[in-house]
C-alpha cells in the first residue's frame, strides 16, 4: 500500500473537522519517532482537518520509552503547520512518579538544546513543560 493511499485512509479515520470545540491535539513522541517515516506528514495532514475555532495547542507527550531511546521530533513539519495555523506547544512528561525527576531533566535538556539551536524560533512563546503521573508502566 502506497503512502498516498494509506494517508487517505488515515484522513478518513482521523478527520477532526467535526470537532467544534477541540482545543488541544496530543501526540506521543514515540509515534513520531518509532513508526513509519511518513508519520509526521500524516500528523500534518490530520492537523489540516482541524476547523475548531477553539484550537490552540499541540501537546507532545513524552513517555518512559522516550527517556531511554533516542527520539525524533519533526520540527520542520511543526514549523510548516504553525505557518498555516498558530498554536502553543506543550511538552508533557507522562511517567511513573519514580521517573519524574530524571524525566524532567532529560526533557529540559532537550528543550535547552532546541532553544540554543533556534529550532523552535517559529513559536510566539516558548514551549511549556508539564509533568503528569502515569498510571501504567509502558
Amino acid at each position: 500500500m502506497e503512502f498516498a493511499e494509506t494517508n487517505e485512509r488515515f484522513l478518513q479515520i482521523f478527520d477532526l473537522s467535526h470537532l467544534r470545540s477541540l482545543r488541544s491535539l496530543e501526540v506521543t513522541v514515540s509515534s513520531l519517532s518509532q513508526t513509519h517515516a511518513d508519520a509526521p506528514y500524516v500528523l500534518r495532514d490530520i492537523f489540516s482537518t482541524i476547523t475548531s475555532p477553539e484550537f490552540s495547542e499541540i501537546t507532545l507527550l513524552f513517555q518512559y520509552q522516550d527517556l531511554i531511546h533516542p527520539f525524533y521530533i519533526p520540527f520542520d513539519v511543526f514549523r510548516e503547520m504553525h505557518s498555516k495555523r498558530k498554536f502553543r506547544l506543550v511538552f508533557c512528561l507522562e511517567v511513573l512518579k519514580i521517573y519524574t525527576a530524571v524525566g524532567l531533566k532529560v526533557v529540559r535538556q532537550e528543550m535547552d538544546r532546541m532553544f540554543a539551536q533556534g529550532i523552535v524560533d517559529f513559536l510566539e512563546s516558548p514551549p511549556t513543560l508539564v509533568a503528569r503521573e502515569s498510571r501504567v508502566f509502558v
